[in-house]
């Protein structure tokens, strides 16, 4: 066998060039490997080879083109940026939130996530793609609501640790001034990685995670306690005969007054 039919592209390895190259996610590394790939056969093989590879690559870019061109679509269309709005507060270029007016800040997601950010609280939208976001919480309080999606991926930066989120309800507070970060998840489950915990601590519903000067601990929250008015009793109306129902005078004393008159217990009718 010659070198020009050893080194001659077979349909086999065209297909397989496209089946790697052509699909919904296309890699520009891979793409220009397999493009050399290509290219590097057609200058190896004769010219009667040369006609029919590119009869082959015209077959196999059209329905290349036709595959690639509908996955990549259907990929566009699952893969749309979340896209998100600010209420009661100003978004920057670099995109930072600050809070308008005492309330504070609510970012609001299309996927139906919800971030409060505490008057005060600084925080900045680092990321956004189309399972979720990455946050940094630079000093304040947050409160989160990240909706329960297939594939759902978020994170919250705040100082060296990390917050990932896949759908849960948590409160995070980060002070920058005494790199305190707390933690208190209310639903679901998230993982907190940082420096007391490189490989991330996996908290449940009803815990705080609490790190300090490079400790980290886990409690129970404690319960909201709701204390309920207790209306006062009503008073009973006073029995017949009851001496509180007829209270008796009280006898005014006789003698002389200030002005030097004389006065006499009332007359009892006798």
């Amino acid at each position: 066998m010659t070198r020009g039919e050893s080194d001659s592209p077979t349909l086999a390895d065209v297909e397989a060039v496209v089946r790697e190259n052509v699909s919904g996610h296309i890699d520009g590394e891979r793409h220009e490997q397999g493009k050399q790939r290509l290219l590097a056969a057609m200058r190896q093989t004769s010219p009667g080879g040369t006609r029919k590879l590119r009869r082959i690559l015209a077959i196999s870019a059209g329905v290349g083109m036709l595959i690639g061109g509908g996955a990549y679509t259907l990929n566009q269309r699952g893969s749309s940026r979340l896209t998100y709005d600010v209420a009661g507060g100003l978004l920057s270029d670099s995109g930072y939130v600050r809070g308008s007016g005492p309330s504070g800040a609510r970012l609001s997601f299309s996927d139906g996530t919800r971030v409060d950010l505490q008057d005060g609280a600084r925080a900045r939208i680092a990321a956004v793609d189309a399972h979720g976001a990455r946050l940094a919480i630079e000093n304040g309080h947050a409160a989160l609501n990240v909706a329960h999606l297939p594939h759902a991926a978020w994170y919250v930066d705040a100082g060296p640790f990390v917050i990932q989120v896949t759908g849960t309800q948590f409160d995070v507070d980060w002070s920058s001034y005494d790199d305190t970060l707390s933690v208190d998840l209310h639903e679901g489950n998230l993982v907190v990685s940082g420096p007391p915990a490189p490989t991330g601590v996996l908290l449940h519903a009803g815990q705080r995670l609490t790190a300090h000067e490079g400790r980290l601990s886990i409690e129970a929250l404690e319960p909201a306690v709701q204390v309920a008015e207790t209306p006062l009793p009503l008073l009973d109306p006073p029995l017949e005969g009851d001496p509180l129902a007829n209270p008796t005078p009280i006898p005014q004393p006789s003698g002389p007054t200030a002005d030097g008159s004389t006065t006499r217990p009332p007359s009892s009718g006798f």
